[in-house]
């Protein structure tokens, strides 16, 4: 008499079959955690060049108006205004 055919691996006993089958995966789930972790990555390039706030909008703002005004201030000759000849 010849020895049964081996059984397939879903019939093995709990603890080889663990070493022999692979993790499970639900796709769906992937997708969706993939597709997260995209919009994470995205949303952090953008607060990186558009996070700055209002408040610090309108004070740096206000900061590049001075400096315009003061240098326009201080420039020797004006544009608009004719120059008058040195003696």
């Amino acid at each position: 008499m010849t020895s049964p055919a081996p059984m397939s691996s879903r019939w093995m006993p709990s603890a080889r079959r663990t070493e022999l089958s692979a993790e499970i995966v639900n796709l769906r789930r992937h997708r969706k955690r993939k597709a997260r972790q995209q919009r994470e990555e995205t949303a952090e390039q953008n607060r990186i060049s558009f996070g700055r706030t209002k408040a610090e909008k309108a004070a740096t703002d206000a900061l590049n108006k001075r400096k315009r005004t003061e240098h326009a201030q201080k420039r020797l000759d004006r544009p608009g205004k004719p120059q008058r000849p040195k003696p």
